[in-house]
This record gives structure tokens, C-alpha cells and sequence, in this order.
């Protein structure tokens, strides 16, 4: 965990899973990797899962470090899973959701996500998003059921919200000697909790216009408060103008009552990130693909940040001239507004 980060776009890093392997050429020159493998290699949490800077493919879930964010009282960016994807395959559902109840509970932050997983992410979202039939009440007394426990949960509670509670039930094992389980639905149980947290930002990488094409559709069909963009190691240009405004759904609750319909002017994306590769045998980025994607952003009205040129050191401004040298987050003070 780092309080303070390097990254420019987030104040600090909460790891809270560990090993990955590739998916895309993105992947190919992973720094998360190279540290795995070096400075970290003999750390308890990372010890085996890397070797000669790559990712063996094994994954460990972190729950040691789940209650970092609530000890930070300063409200901060968060970057989540800094140097692991939260949305792999073998990261269980369960463990997500005790993620997202860490996230819910601990407002003051705002949490940014990141994946190259993004039908997992769409699909979990999905899950969250879907609490049909979890408002009702008993007749009689006017409160909800209230059960204990993952199986009672099931039984009562058949949205993919209360399914996903459950999994985190399952997820966190039996409660100590003289605790109980948390409940569902009661005073901050998740039955009160909306679609989605305003307080979570979720994106997609991608490094080139095949990766964008594959991975934006499905990212601006996730449930979310705010969808962005992590446009690095940008290895090619990317034209974003038909997924910064034109088709999409109506409303954020896909199989709802959403429609897919033109949007004129109207904007999915509310924030893009974007910057070279750096570290050893980095590959080269054409200055051009960053003016084409901050123009772009500009004529759209959406947030932009340009992080680093393509080198040996990351963070670096390098060749990108100050017209291109910018710094926009979605929103807070002396940034864009909400698009």
C-alpha cells in the first residue's frame, strides 16, 4: 500500500490482489510485473508469482489489506488493485463484494478501477446492478426479512445483488465467537445501497484501436457512476470519436428498461487517461497519437489526462509539448465538470 503514489492520477495505491498474467501486447512489458518479480519477490504476498519480469499466472487475493481504506480519515483518489486486475477469473465474486462493502462504507474516498477483464466487469456490475424484488416488505410488520447467514440470504433474497451479498458472506467464512453475520438489509445493509456508488470510477485499458473497439462497447454497458479510460502504454493511434458521444443505452441498467438509440452530443466516457510506455525496452509512442486522443477529448467535453511520454522513466513529460501537458480529472475542484 502506498499513501502517497507515484501515479499522477491517484494519491494512493491499495493492492488488495496479487499476480496476473497477459492478455493483450499491452501486457508485454508490465511494470507490476518486473517489480513482482524483483523488489517484491521475496515479500510473503507476491513471493512465486512472477519470475524474470513476468506474471506466472497465479493469483492471490489480499483480505489482510481490506481495511486500509477505512484508515485513511483524509478523503483521497484511491487506485485499486494497483498492480493486479481485481476482475481475473480466479478472484472470487465474494471477494469483489467485499471490496465494493469496503468502497460503500467508506465514502470519503473516491476509488479508481481498472481492468483489461471487461466482460467479468460488465458481468459483476451486471450482478450489483439487479436488486428486483429486494424492496419488499412483510405485511405485517412492515420491515424486511432480515435473514442470517449466505444460505438464508439466497432463499429470501433472489436479485443479483442479494446472490452477490451471499457470495461476500461466503467470502468472509463464519463469524467469530460472539459476532453474528451482517445483515442485508438492515439500517446500512446493502438493500439501501443504490446501483451504483457514486463514489467508484470503473475503466478499461487499452493500448491500441483493436483492444479500444473490444473493451470500450462493453465498459460503456457496466453499470457505473463514472466509466473512464486508461489509454496506456499507448502503442498506436486510437480514434475515440464514435464511443466519446453516439449510440448507446438510454438508461445504465443493461436488461432494464434501457433502449439502444442515437445520442447526439451525448457523452459515455467522463474521463480518459493517456501516456507512452516507460521502463526498459519501452516501446515508442508517436506524439501524434496523443494530440489526435486530447483533441478529440476536447471536442467532446470529456476530461483528459496526459501522464508520460514514452521513456525510461515514468511520469516524464519528455517530447509532449505544454499545449498537450494536461492535467483534467472529472470532477472536483479546478478540474471539468461533470459531462
Amino acid at each position: 500500500m502506498a499513501d502517497k503514489s507515484l501515479i499522477g492520477w491517484t494519491d494512493s495505491t491499495w493492492p488488495i490482489v496479487a499476480g496476473c498474467e497477459p492478455v493483450s501486447a499491452g501486457c508485454e512489458n508490465c511494470w507490476a510485473a518486473r517489480l513482482t518479480s524483483g523488489r517484491l519477490r521475496h515479500h510473503p504476498d507476491y513471493a512465486g508469482l512472477a519470475a524474470d519480469g513476468k506474471f506466472t499466472g497465479e493469483v492471490r487475493t489480499l483480505p489482510g489489506r481490506l481495511d486500509q481504506p477505512g484508515r485513511w480519515r483524509r478523503g483521497r483518489r484511491i487506485f485499486v488493485s494497483d498492480k493486479a486486475d481485481l476482475f481475473h477469473a480466479d478472484v472470487p465474486d465474494g471477494f469483489i463484494g467485499e471490496v465494493w462493502d469496503v468502497m460503500g462504507r467508506n465514502q470519503q474516498h473516491t476509488y479508481q478501477i481498472l481492468t483489461k477483464r471487461h466482460a467479468r466487469m460488465r458481468s459483476w456490475l451486471t450482478r450489483w446492478a439487479d436488486q428486483a424484488g429486494d424492496r419488499d416488505h412483510d405485511k405485517d410488520t412492515g420491515m424486511p426479512p432480515m435473514p442470517r447467514g449466505p444460505e438464508a440470504v439466497r432463499a429470501v433474497y433472489t436479485s443479483g445483488q442479494g446472490g452477490l451479498f451471499a457470495d461476500m458472506l461466503d467470502s468472509m467464512g463464519e463469524p467469530p465467537e460472539g459476532c453474528a453475520y451482517p445483515l442485508y438489509d438492515w439500517m446500512e445493509g446493502w438493500r439501501f445501497w443504490g446501483r451504483d456508488l457514486f463514489n467508484v470510477w470503473c475503466g478499461v485499458s487499452a493500448e491500441d484501436q483493436k483492444q479500444a473497439d473490444i473493451r470500450i462497447p462493453s465498459l460503456l454497458r457496466t453499470p457505473s457512476a463514472v466509466r473512464w479510460l486508461s489509454l496506456e502504454p499507448l502503442l498506436g493511434p486510437i480514434d475515440l470519436r464514435h464511443h466519446l458521444a453516439g449510440h448507446g443505452p438510454e438508461h445504465d441498467f443493461p436488461g432494464g428498461f434501457c433502449v439502444q438509440r442515437a445520442h447526439r452530443g451525448v457523452r459515455h466516457l467522463r474521463w480518459v487517461v493517456v501516456g507512452g510506455e516507460s521502463g526498459p525496452g519501452h516501446r515508442p509512442m508517436d506524439l501524434a497519437w496523443i494530440e489526435q486522443i486530447v483533441g478529440q477529448c476536447q471536442d467532446a467535453g470529456v476530461a483528459v489526462f496526459v501522464k508520460q511520454d514514452s521513456g525510461p522513466r515514468s511520469g516524464q513529460q519528455g517530447r509532449i509539448p505544454d499545449r498537450l501537458w494536461i492535467h483534467q480529472f472529472p470532477d472536483g475542484p479546478g478540474s471539468m465538470a461533470h459531462v
